[in-house]
């Protein structure tokens, strides 16, 4: 990021600023842990972040990255799976 003064008169010497942004860590959800629980169904379950950065409105699950749930609750139930398909699933808060 590029910062400057600006007045009437003009604008002044331009700085340069730099940042990074830390690892997820302790402020993520945990990972998903998937247990089968039949030919159709799963249940995705994961423990909210021991530091939330602000307020968790909803927890949203994804598989093969379309949301199938948006909520509060920490676990999910997936239903009518294909027998033999390979699922990937994603825990993100919002």
């Amino acid at each position: 990021v590029q910062v400057a003064a600006s007045t009437a008169k003009g604008k002044g010497q331009k700085e340069c600023v730099t940042g990074v942004t830390v690892e997820q860590g302790a402020h993520a959800p945990s990972k998903p842990d998937v247990s089968v629980r039949g030919r159709n169904e799963m249940n995705i379950a994961w423990r909210a972040p021991e530091v939330p950065l602000g307020r968790i409105s909803r927890y949203e699950v994804s598989m093969n990255g379309e949301v199938i749930y948006s909520g509060m609750e920490l676990h999910y139930i997936a239903r009518r799976l294909k027998p033999d398909t390979e699922y990937i699933f994603v825990v993100s808060m919002r």
